[in-house]
């Protein structure tokens, strides 16, 4: 079960790269921890904060605001650690939909649904299939108001700076490349529409933040898919059945060996 339950974390850090693009976004902002320091510089310089493109920026960013009670993504994610490689992930296909409490996720060959009563995570390549009772996940305010998300940055020394992008985007980027826990935010969006294309995020490794090399970078690209049937995603009974025993796996999961747990 402990084997179990370490693969089905490091295969999910699709989910936690997801995550992390609301959580980063609250850190930034005036509601952060003890732990967003900056590495102190010699030179204090004042940080001009540009308000247009930074609102600009949080208009891309209400097209994956975590707080709506339905959010849907799909795309590719990649990972890269520069003190860890054995997390890396290249161009792996993912979805995410979220409706209230509820939502479902996948990977690869990782999914997992929470509903209101259970939480199930499939292991496609393993086969098999944890069953749990309903988590509870609070995601954080992707972008809080201007106001104070303009007088953290200043604060946190972060610029706001418009990097190139392809014709018809704009890419907006918050970059302070000496901070010592996230040294980049930046989201590639639609000039027209402002849906966002793609999501960057370059993290310090807190052990040696100035060393660019140890850098984590989550690169999320979005897609556009009109064929989801999300109310059959978010629905267990299309890989669970309760049977006297328990609950068996169903239909493709026919085969799949099941683990309740906390029940």
């Amino acid at each position: 079960m402990k084997t179990l339950h370490k693969k089905l974390f490091f295969s999910s850090v699709g989910l936690a790269a997801i995550l992390f693009v609301a959580i980063a976004s609250a850190k930034i902002a005036a509601n952060k921890s003890e732990a967003m320091a900056i590495v102190v510089q010699d030179t204090v310089e004042t940080i001009n904060i540009d308000t247009a493109k930074l609102k600009l920026f949080a208009m891309a960013g209400k097209a994956i605001d975590f707080n709506a009670g339905e959010l849907t993504l799909s795309g590719t994610l990649s990972v890269h650690d520069g003190n860890d490689s054995s997390v890396n992930v290249d161009n792996a296909a993912y979805c995410f939909i979220k409706k209230d409490s509820s939502f479902y996720y996948k990977m690869n060959l990782v999914e997992m649904i929470n509903t209101n009563t259970y939480c199930v995570q499939v292991d496609g390549q393993q086969k098999k299939i944890m069953l749990s009772p309903h988590k509870s996940i609070n995601p954080q305010f992707m972008f809080p108001q201007i106001e104070k998300l303009v007088s953290s940055l200043r604060e946190e020394r972060y610029r706001v700076v418009e990097m190139t992008a392809p014709e018809g985007f704009r890419k907006i980027s918050i970059i302070n490349p000496h901070h010592v826990t996230c040294k980049e935010y930046s989201i590639t969006f639609n000039r027209d529409t402002f849906k966002p294309t793609e999501v960057f995020i370059r993290l310090s490794n807190l052990d040696d933040p100035l060393n660019s090399k140890m850098d984590k970078t989550i690169l999320m690209r979005y897609s556009e898919r009109s064929n989801l049937n999300e109310t059959a995603l978010l629905s267990i009974e299309r890989i669970l059945a309760k049977s006297d025993h328990g609950f068996k796996a169903v239909h493709d999961y026919t085969g799949y060996e099941v683990i309740e747990i906390g029940r």
